[in-house]
């Protein structure tokens, strides 16, 4: 099973521009969460998620700089762009975040994917952590059908409508306990 941790980041932001290229201790807040993820055991290819807006560029310059990989896709549907980077580097699971969490867990998440390899779970949400520091873990076959039923291309803030979808397996997770209730979406 090849397994990625997809990063959602643009470089969009109006109150803070650029704010994922900001300097911490020499180095951009984006390259500190890199950090935190390359400590994932669990983790095959760790995967920035950018736009193809030329205002995006930079990304690309870091991630290469990290030696992370990068995928350009759509630049207002999220979702499109997570199963299209799904599909390019032929991921049969991923975890995910915004960039705008950069203090992620990676102990929680490997807990995650270690919980899909036990359940088969479509979608896994860690609860019961800081705000930024969980992640979701979801099939690519769960993302298709997101986009086969959804009505809007604008899917920036979309993971709260999942697990209200009848066509999916969510797994919710209580943490430091994980996997105390099980959600059957069918």
């Amino acid at each position: 099973m090849k397994t990625g941790f997809l990063i959602i980041g643009r470089l969009k932001s109006t109150r803070l521009p650029k704010k994922l290229l900001l300097d911490i201790q020499g180095r951009p807040i984006l390259a500190h969460m890199f950090d935190r993820i390359k400590q994932c055991k669990r983790i095959d290819e760790i995967i920035i998620c950018t736009s193809t807006n030329p205002k995006d560029d930079p990304l690309k310059d870091l991630a290469k700089q990290e030696n992370i990989s990068i995928f350009r896709g759509d630049e207002n549907d999220v979702v499109k762009r997570l199963y299209d980077a799904a599909m390019h580097f032929n991921l049969d699971y991923i975890t995910h975040i915004t960039a705008d969490c950069p203090f992620v867990d990676h102990v929680y998440t490997d807990k995650v994917v270690e919980a899909y390899e036990k359940t088969g779970a479509d979608l896994i949400r860690a609860l019961k952590l800081p705000h930024g520091a969980f992640c979701y873990g979801i099939k690519p076959d769960a993302l298709k059908k997101v986009i086969e039923i959804k009505n809007s291309n604008d899917t920036e803030v979309w993971g709260d409508t999942l697990p209200i979808l009848d066509c999916l397996m969510c797994l919710i997770c209580q943490l430091p306990i994980l996997c105390i209730e099980k959600i059957n979406c069918e």
